[in-house]
């Protein structure tokens, strides 16, 4: 099997599969209708095998708001159970508000549709946010 070049090759991708039949003495070179079907059988089979990888990653992207909903589910799980009542009033673990960083545009549209929806709450830190509204320069109507 190891005599030329192309069938060292062969072998190897065969062995790359999990054929251990290269090691054997039959020799391929007298049938290259076998060998010509197992090298299409392996790459069809690679092109199918990353066709489903891809279908299967683009549905794990589309559902990500819930994988982030089922993250939140289980943080909230650890937090509830398995820390003690002192470590969960841990100012440093837990902090009253986040700071994180957004487009200016992107922060004014979604305040925006908050606002008209009416999921904008101005009893929850009211300071905070007249603040935030009047450095996005939006009216509070």
């Amino acid at each position: 099997m190891f005599t030329t070049f192309l069938t060292s090759l062969f072998a190897t991708c065969l062995l790359l599969t999990g054929d251990t039949s290269s090691l054997s003495n039959w020799p391929y070179e007298k049938n290259p209708s076998l060998m010509i079907l197992m090298i299409l059988f392996t790459f069809i089979m690679t092109i199918y095998i990353l066709n489903v990888f891809i279908t299967l990653f683009g549905e794990a992207i589309k559902d990500g708001d819930s994988y982030l909903l089922r993250k939140a589910e289980h943080l909230a799980k650890i937090e509830l159970f398995y820390l003690l009542p002192n470590q969960r009033r841990w100012k440093s673990w837990f902090p009253e508000i986040i700071h994180y960083y957004t487009s200016v545009d992107k922060a004014r549209k979604e305040i925006k549709q908050m606002i008209e929806k009416k999921e904008w709450n101005t009893n929850v830190l009211p300071e905070l946010k007249r603040d935030l509204l009047n450095k996005l320069h939006i009216d509070e109507d």
